[in-house]
């Protein structure tokens, strides 16, 4: 559509005109104007809208990271990042990974040892693992 054409189905929707008597007047496919007054908020006996308005109502918020102004669209989840870079940089500075541990005990020697990956861990080492689920000195396993 061209923009002559997008201003008269303001027009004629503002007057009041159905998509479907609009469509027939400019010669254009229904759903076309359909799909068009949808996506640019135009409602019927109602004045043009902005695109930008529903940016506008749904308020704005600053990122996390650097302050950054974010428009939100009010479409989606709001964003709390003003990009990619800036989201990465927050969550490494910000990552506590000391209430991702856990203190454990080795089943097999009785070390104590973190856990920080799988908190269902039972053993300190890959060693410790073998020579208990297997018997014998895990060193000797490895050699056979």
């Amino acid at each position: 559509m061209t923009g002559k054409e997008k201003d008269t189905v303001h027009q004629m929707r503002t007057e009041g005109l159905s998509c479907s008597a609009i469509a027939t007047s400019l010669g254009i496919s229904v759903n076309t104007i359909k799909s068009y007054c949808q996506r640019n908020k135009v409602i019927l006996g109602e004045k043009k809208i902005k695109s930008t308005a529903h940016i506008e109502q749904s308020g704005s918020s600053n990122c996390k990271q650097c302050g950054k102004l974010i428009l939100q669209s009010g479409r989606h989840r709001p964003r709390k990042f003003c990009s990619e870079t800036c989201r990465r940089v927050w969550w490494k500075i910000n990552s506590d990974y000391s209430q991702m541990s856990q203190l454990s005990i080795c089943a097999h020697c009785g070390e104590k040892f973190m856990s920080r990956t799988d908190q269902r861990r039972r053993y300190c080492s890959h060693d410790c693992y073998i020579t208990d689920r297997f018997g014998g000195n895990a060193c000797e396993q490895r050699a056979v």
